[in-house]
């Protein structure tokens, strides 16, 4: 199994589920920071968390997240949403696409995890958790 000892990991939509899961395995395999990134306030009982308070579709949050991460080695967009709606519906597939796409790109953007910086960091990104029992250094990464 591949660690990521050493290194500084942000996971947005980390409140519970695959994002929670996702935090605990990044701790597990020896991350030293591990920001979590909710909507709603978080503590946990590592030291090595960092809650950040993180609406993907806050530009102000946004902004705010990514100036407390100090550095970053690997960022996994798990944010998203999956409503019962009809699709067809515009308003229902804008929200869609403001979390789901919009909210991870501007996250993305705003900490620099872009493909200009890929050879100095590792990023992971979608809500399939592709980075659960895997090689996270290597899932989902071109």
């Amino acid at each position: 199994m591949t660690t990521i000892t050493g290194k500084a990991v942000l996971v947005t939509g980390a409140n519970r589920g695959i994002g929670q899961a996702l935090v605990n395995e990044a701790l597990a395999r020896g991350a030293t920071r591990v920001y979590a990134g909710t909507r709603q306030p978080l503590t946990h009982p590592d030291g090595r968390v960092t809650p950040l308070t993180l609406d993907v579709t806050n530009p102000a949050q946004i902004q705010r997240a990514a100036e407390a991460v100090e550095s970053l080695d690997v960022l996994i967009n798990n944010a998203g949403i999956w409503l019962a709606d009809d699709l067809s519906d515009r308003a229902s597939l804008d929200h869609h696409l403001a979390v789901n796409f919009y909210g991870n790109y501007a996250v993305t953007l705003a900490t620099g995890a872009t493909e200009g910086e890929r050879r100095a960091r590792r990023k992971l990104t979608g809500r399939s958790g592709a980075g659960l029992g895997q090689d996270i250094s290597r899932a989902g990464v071109p």
